[in-house]
């Protein structure tokens, strides 16, 4: 598959203090987000499709937003309900334990195109998806292009993006390649769950990712499920 540069849309590093605090302050005032979105703020949000989102229809996430986390999060059941969703990767991120998840993308002028192409060659010759760095999520995408807009609003909020600037984390569009479509998580019907694509394909996703984290506790697996629990987390 063809590679395409990383979208870097934010690049502002933010003091780790600020960022501590503004995590704090989200996980507090969390609940009555929840308690809005519940009663039906979600459904009446200000969508922004625009040309540009509109022309990206997945995200990728890999700590509590990937629906089969165990952090216990308050908003991952209502972030992911409704979507569709496979298994996947980030070829070339590092994935590190900030007080929670937190992805490094290749440096400012590379792609990860390289790392695309090494895995999926590793991918199509061996089922081992260890060969490359990479970091383990999920692909996750809506039927409808409106909702999808409306869902990643959603997550910009519970990420602490701000399009100009001074958010929690950045967004960037990145290729991520698909794993075994048999997971998955969304159905088209009572019954079949709905793969988003085959085992190796390439999918362009948003990725919320934190240039500025704190790079002590590498997590080697790029699997957040495989962090050192000893430590506490609040992502």
């Amino acid at each position: 598959a063809t590679g395409c540069p990383i979208e870097s849309l934010q690049h502002a590093p933010t003091p780790r203090l600020l960022v501590v605090a503004h995590k704090r302050s989200f996980m507090l005032n969390f609940k009555s987000l929840i308690t809005r979105t519940i009663v039906g703020t979600f459904s009446t949000m200000t969508t922004t499709t625009n040309s540009k989102l509109s022309a990206v229809q997945h995200v990728f996430v890999y700590g509590s937003l990937r629906p089969d986390d165990d952090s216990k999060m308050p908003w991952t059941v209502a972030a992911v309900e409704g979507m569709r969703g496979q298994k996947g990767y980030l070829p070339g991120a590092m994935l590190y334990k900030d007080q929670y998840a937190c992805v490094v993308l290749p440096t400012a002028n590379a792609t990860n195109a390289a790392s695309v192409a090494a895995a999926t060659s590793a991918n199509n010759s061996s089922d081992d998806e260890t060969t490359t760095p990479k970091v383990i999520g999920w692909v996750l995408t809506a039927s409808d292009p409106k909702e999808f807009g409306q869902k990643l609003e959603y997550f910009d909020q519970i990420e602490g993006y701000q399009p100009g600037g001074g958010g929690l984390y950045d967004r960037a569009v990145a290729n991520v390649v698909l794993s075994d479509p048999s997971q998955c998580i969304g159905t088209e019907s009572t019954a079949t769950p709905a793969a988003i694509g085959e085992k190796g394909q390439v999918i362009q996703a948003y990725v919320y990712h934190r240039p500025d984290c704190q790079k002590h506790e590498r997590i080697p697996s790029g699997d957040w499920l495989q962090r050192n629990r000893d430590t506490t987390t609040t992502d």
